[in-house]
């Protein structure tokens, strides 16, 4: 079964998504998905390399989520997909950790964030 992506971000070689799914209860839960395809740039090297993504766990909180999220720098990455109903959620975050960080490159990062609010990249529901 395939989960409504609620934040996606990318680098080379791979991604990480914070996937979602609503309760019977109509509370969201969630899990992060990660793949890594650093492997293929190896080429003809390898033959074979990871076949599916790795996921944690389903958590039950916001706060749990976001957690789950930093593990990675995921706010430095490239946004790619951000859920509608977590806009502002996710923008708040995005905005601790790339505002809060004194890197010349900040700036830069949370322009592609703005962009991708604004409508400037793609968004999944």
């Amino acid at each position: 079964m395939d989960h409504p992506v609620i934040v996606e971000v990318g680098a080379e070689g791979g991604r990480v998504a914070l996937l979602g799914r609503l309760d019977v209860n109509e509370n969201w839960q969630f899990r992060l998905s990660s793949t890594d395809e650093s492997w293929t740039i190896l080429g003809d090297a390898v033959e074979t390399g990871p076949r599916s993504p790795r996921e944690s766990n389903w958590v039950l909180t916001w706060p749990e989520a976001v957690a789950l999220l930093d593990r990675y720098p995921w706010a430095q990455l490239v946004p790619l997909v951000v859920h509608p109903a977590f806009r502002d959620e996710v923008l708040v975050e995005v905005t601790r950790r790339l505002l809060g960080r004194s890197s010349p490159r900040s700036k830069s990062q949370m322009d592609r964030w703005l962009k991708l609010f604004s409508g400037g990249v793609r968004e999944r529901a």
